[in-house]
């Protein structure tokens, strides 16, 4: 772990991309590559991810585990909490729902769920 600076002088511990990596799957990306590079391609299968797609996927949650630890001590909108933390527009989350055969009161009580997570992240936002 690397301690960080943020823009507003706050120290945060930030795990290298290995940490990270390791906690998430119990091994290096050297260890994954190999692991993925022994599986056999299946014949009927809808989606296939080659290795590379894979570690690149990897790569990108770590950014956004980097992203998110900025966005924590910073303050949001409701639409870019849903944004960054959700990882949804109002209509690709309705869209979600939707898709889910989630009818308009599970859809409220979902979006509901997320405010009050908003409000606490709002909340321990410490004030400059």
């Amino acid at each position: 772990m690397k301690e960080y600076i943020l823009s507003d002088g706050t120290a945060v511990m930030v795990k290298s991309y290995e940490e990270w990596l390791w906690d998430c799957t119990g091994m290096t990306e050297e260890e994954l590559r190999k692991k993925l590079d022994r599986r056999k391609e299946p014949r009927f299968i809808y989606k296939w991810w080659a290795t590379d797609k894979i570690m690149e996927h990897y790569h990108d949650e770590y950014r956004r585990y980097v992203d998110l630890i900025h966005l924590d001590h910073i303050s949001l909108t409701f639409i870019e909490y849903l944004e960054a933390y959700e990882g949804h527009t109002v209509n690709s989350f309705h869209e979600m729902c939707a898709a889910t055969g989630a009818g308009r009161k599970d859809e409220k009580r979902w979006l509901e769920w997320i405010k009050r997570k908003w409000e606490k992240h709002e909340d321990n936002i410490i004030p400059f």
